[in-house]
């Protein structure tokens, strides 16, 4: 057997060998709903992982923002680690690139994990500990081609909230009516503490729905519309800009 033949098939084995997905990885493949305890409330968070071609990729939306990628995911055993760098500004000192990782394992189908966030003087570290729930595969795409609407339901009372309420009622209420026009305005005094405004729901809620509105914001301001406390429709100035996927009406 000549040389070239001996190399080639060295090569295809050794590709056969890097493609294999390592069975401890599966488990863990496709997205999860993270449930993020928070000074006795549950905030939302989103994972997801991919076996890449041999690679581990993933991304992570904690607690607000957007989904971002992750610097690095790797197999511990058969826990799953994933790692983010960030800078982080110092008083009297320049930027500190910070390294964050959650270490997660599966306990059944429940996901279980500590994320690790170093202070950026290295003097502290905060431990935050969160659960998962495997999201099922996306559905077919719905034929819309028969749907049909009921009658259209007006959701702003012309002089009230009447039929909203705060997300939590803990938080400070920044929203009013003004002239039918829902506005919010979340005022933070001179020289007193930081005050944390809500966000505002329908009492009601919906299954199918087809959403429509106009929206005034003041320039470079954005906000959000939430849909079953889930997805997050992007409102921000946008207008003029270059296009660019935090825009107006992205979806979180």
């Amino acid at each position: 057997m000549s040389f070239l033949s001996l190399l080639l098939i060295f090569s295809l084995c050794h590709i056969h060998l890097f493609a294999q997905s390592d069975p401890a990885l599966q488990p863990y493949v496709g997205t999860w709903a993270l449930t993020l305890p928070h000074n006795g409330n549950n905030d939302a968070g989103w994972l997801e992982v991919k076996d890449a071609n041999g690679y581990i990729e993933s991304s992570l939306l904690w607690y607000g923002g957007s989904v971002t990628p992750n610097d690095h995911s790797y197999l511990d055993g058969e826990d799953l680690v994933i790692t983010k760098i960030q800078n982080r500004s110092v008083q009297d000192k320049k930027d500190v690139m910070v390294t964050t990782w959650a270490k997660m394992h599966l306990e059944g189908d429940v996901l279980r994990g500590v994320r690790y966030e170093p202070s950026a003087d290295g003097k502290s570290i905060q431990r935050s500990s969160f659960i998962g729930k495997k999201l099922p595969p996306d559905p077919p795409r719905p034929n819309l081609s028969n749907l049909k609407y009921g009658e259209p339901i007006t959701l702003l009372d012309a002089n009230s909230l009447k039929g909203w309420r705060l997300t939590r009622a803990d938080r400070a209420n920044g929203w009013s009516i003004k002239d039918g026009v829902l506005v919010n305005d979340p005022v933070q005094p001179d020289h007193d503490k930081h005050i944390y405004y809500g966000n505002l729901r329908t009492d009601a809620e919906f299954e199918d729905f087809n959403l429509k509105l106009e929206v005034n914001i003041p320039p470079e301001n954005n906000s959000g519309i939430y849909l079953r406390g889930i997805y997050e429709i992007q409102v921000f100035d946008s207008y003029g800009k270059e296009l660019d996927s935090h825009n107006m009406g992205a979806l979180y």
